[in-house]
Parts: structure tokens; C-alpha cells; sequence
């Protein structure tokens, strides 16, 4: 029978191609291969890990430039070639400089075990602990993205603000019942301004509320209607793209006004800092004839583009009024 510490080596071991832990086990960060392996499994879960840029936090934190263009009012001249510019009575491009500063801060998950369990599994224990420990940090560090508040205390809410709670520059767009959804989607992509030239960078959020709107929508539903062979969005359980914006459904956001929310923003703006790879801590409690499984990593998320009041360029809410 194999022993308590060869198996608690396997516990990190999910595959043949993820490396394994020195021993001992105490304390410190995994071997890059097996904490890439585990930080791809949580990619794979966090949806909006592809919505935002991220960036590795080489110590206890990061300063980052921050960058604010001064909007719509161009500033720009013509100067005969010939001429002086006089730069004098010209009002200059608005530009604001100023920093931004990532502090990872620790997201933790653990879950404990008899040693007599260990002992005699007859299931694949390692892979099980594996899968749930990233399971709940994965679906912690989602619901911080999207909810978080930041703060003081030992919830994972408080880890950062989220895309909801830091406040935008831009005036929310409102609907009623009677509005045509997919008109209001237009309007929001307006109202970004420059930052909604790109449509290929924007994302649209939508809580499970906004989507089955959508899905009702005549204008959504009428694609397929040309085209026998296309799968109604029902069916694939998708959502299509809408004047060029990619649609992402987000159960989080049913939270926020009853459900009717969502959020068009830019998926390059966004930045989650992690610093070095996943810890893996065995905590012995030999009193309770127990060990306890510790898995945690170092996140932290901002947005990079922000005014001088800290308000968000690129990024609007839809709600329903």
C-alpha cells in the first residue's frame, strides 16, 4: 500500500504531462509545469480570463502606466508648411498620465482529509482533490471579476473591485419593456465613443435575464430564417454576434438589478495581474488524524483606462430602467 506522503505527492499529479512536487511538500510555489498545468485548467474555467489582458506581477506588486485620451473634441491643426507654429495659442491634445498599482493578494482554497481516507481510497483521490480545489478557485476568481468590491475581509468579493463595481465615465444606457433590445445595443456602442470604433474589441455581457431577450428577439431570430441548414441560437445554446460585438452570457450579472443588466466593454482594457504560480501547503493535524489540502494562488484586476476620478473609459451598462 502506498504511503500518506507518496499520495499526497499525487495530488498534484493530474496527468502524465504535469510534473510532480519535490519533496517535501511544505509551503511553497509548484514546479513551473505543474503550476502552468493548473493555471490552464483555471483559464479554462474563468470565463472572463478572456476578456481581460493579464500580466505577470514579477514581485509584491506593479506599477502600471495609466492613460486617459480627453475624448471627442479633436485638437488638431493645419500649419502652413511654410510657417512657425505658434503652439502658444493652440490648446494641446488631452492627455492624462498618471499610475496604476497591482498588489496581487492571496485567494485560498482547502479542504481536509483522514489519513485513513488517504489510506484506503478505492477512488481516484488525487484527481478529485485537484479537480475541486480548482473548481472553487476558479469559480471564486469569476465571481470576483464580475462582483467583487474589495475591502477588508476574508471573502474572495474582497480581493479587487469588479467590472460592476468600478464606475464608468460613460452614462449608463437605460430600456423599457416596450424597447427594441438590439437598437439599445447600438446606442451603448455609440455612447463609448472612440472606444467603440473597434468592434472587434468590445465584448457584451449579458446576464441569463438579457439573453433569453435576446433570444427572443425577431431580429436575432430572423438570421437563420434565410438560411434552412443554420441552427437557431436556441438550440446551440449560443448567442450570435450583434452589430459585430461579440455576445458572452454571465449568470454573475443576474444579480445586479434584478437581471436586467448588461455590460459593453472593451476586452483589452481590463487587466489581471498574477504573481509567480499556484502554492500547495499540507498542513498536518495530527491531533484530528487529519491532513488539510491547501491551494492558493495571487490575483489581483484593475482597469488600465481610467480618468482622474478613477472612472472607466470603454466600458457601459445597459439596464433596464
Amino acid at each position: 500500500m502506498e504511503s500518506i506522503e507518496k499520495q499526497l505527492l499525487d495530488v498534484m499529479k493530474a496527468g502524465p504531462d504535469s510534473g510532480s512536487l519535490p519533496d517535501p511538500i511544505v509551503g511553497q510555489f509548484l514546479p513551473k509545469e505543474v503550476s502552468a498545468k493548473i493555471i490552464k485548467d483555471i483559464e479554462y474555467q474563468v470565463v472572463m480570463r478572456k476578456y481581460v489582458s493579464r500580466i505577470v506581477v514579477p514581485g509584491r506588486y506593479l506599477v502600471i502606466p495609466r492613460i486617459s485620451w480627453g475624448g471627442d473634441t479633436l485638437k488638431a491643426y493645419k500649419i502652413d508648411y511654410a510657417s512657425a507654429a505658434d503652439y502658444n495659442t493652440k490648446a494641446q491634445a488631452d492627455f492624462a498620465t498618471g499610475s496604476l498599482t497591482l498588489k496581487p493578494e492571496m485567494l485560498v482554497a482547502w479542504t481536509e482529509l483522514l489519513e485513513h481516507d488517504l489510506d484506503f481510497a478505492t477512488v481516484d483521490l488525487s484527481a478529485y482533490i485537484m479537480e475541486q480545489l480548482t473548481r472553487t478557485i476558479s469559480r471564486a476568481e469569476e465571481k470576483a471579476l464580475i462582483l467583487g468590491t474589495a475591502g477588508v475581509g476574508d471573502s474572495y468579493l474582497n480581493l479587487f473591485k469588479g467590472i460592476t463595481q468600478i464606475p464608468n465615465v460613460a452614462t449608463d444606457v437605460t430600456y423599457a419593456d416596450a424597447d427594441d433590445y438590439v437598437d439599445k445595443i447600438s446606442d451603448a456602442i455609440n455612447k463609448l465613443g472612440v472606444y467603440g470604433e473597434d468592434r472587434g474589441q468590445l465584448v457584451l455581457l449579458v446576464s441569463n435575464t438579457v439573453a433569453n431577450r435576446l433570444r427572443k428577439s425577431a431580429k436575432i431570430l430572423n438570421v437563420g430564417y434565410y438560411d434552412p441548414k443554420a441552427v437557431s441560437i436556441v438550440r446551440e445554446g449560443g448567442m450570435p454576434m450583434i452589430h459585430g460585438v461579440e455576445v458572452q452570457e454571465i449568470p454573475e450579472l443576474e444579480t445586479i438589478n434584478a437581471g436586467e443588466t448588461a455590460v459593453l466593454m472593451r476586452r483589452d482594457f481590463g487587466l489581471l495581474g498574477q504573481r509567480q504560480g499556484i502554492m500547495f501547503r499540507r498542513v498536518a493535524r495530527p491531533d484530528l488524524f487529519k491532513i488539510i489540502l491547501v491551494m492558493s494562488e495571487f490575483v489581483d484586476f484593475t482597469w488600465q483606462y481610467q480618468d482622474v476620478g478613477n472612472n472607466a473609459f470603454g466600458k457601459i451598462f445597459i439596464k433596464k430602467a
